[in-house]
């Protein structure tokens, strides 16, 4: 499963996500692209730009996005 790209849906909060191992954000990709809400591209080499659809707030779309990261592991933050 790929990202879409963003002209094909509404995007409420770009919000970047960064990762401490390079190595590893394609691991991260993957799991937040598990859910259908997600919509992610690579920026950099150690860097997202990600996105959750839905009726959420931009308030509550990155407290969520900071649970599934949580979830996912250590290494990766929200930068605001």
């Amino acid at each position: 499963m790929g990202a879409l790209p963003r002209e094909v849906c509404h995007v409420q909060e770009l919000v970047k996500v960064k990762v401490d191992d390079p190595e590893r954000l394609p691991d991260l990709m993957a799991a937040l692209l598990t859910r259908i809400d997600a919509v992610a591209t690579q920026t950099a080499p150690n860097e997202l730009e990600v996105s959750l659809l839905g009726s959420r707030n931009a308030v509550a779309d990155v407290a969520e996005l900071e649970q599934r990261i949580r979830r996912w592991g250590e290494g990766a933050h929200l930068e605001r």
